[in-house]
């Protein structure tokens, strides 16, 4: 689609950028979407998907 918009073919052409991510559930049934850079690869997701499921114990009061 870029060669033919670059030739005039496609008028309307915006070229898109897609973002790695990853949709996690979190405590809660609260989900977080987390989008990482372009250039991100499939093991920096694994890396955050392996440090969210760690057995450290999830706080339950605030601090302020």
């Amino acid at each position: 689609m870029k060669v033919e918009a670059g030739h005039g073919d496609l008028d309307d052409f915006r070229p898109l950028t897609l973002f790695p991510g990853v949709e996690l559930t979190a405590t809660g049934n609260v989900h977080v979407l987390a989008i990482f850079d372009e250039l991100s690869t499939g093991a920096d997701i694994e890396r955050l998907i392996g440090q969210c499921n760690g057995n450290a114990p999830v706080p339950r009061e605030l601090n302020h």
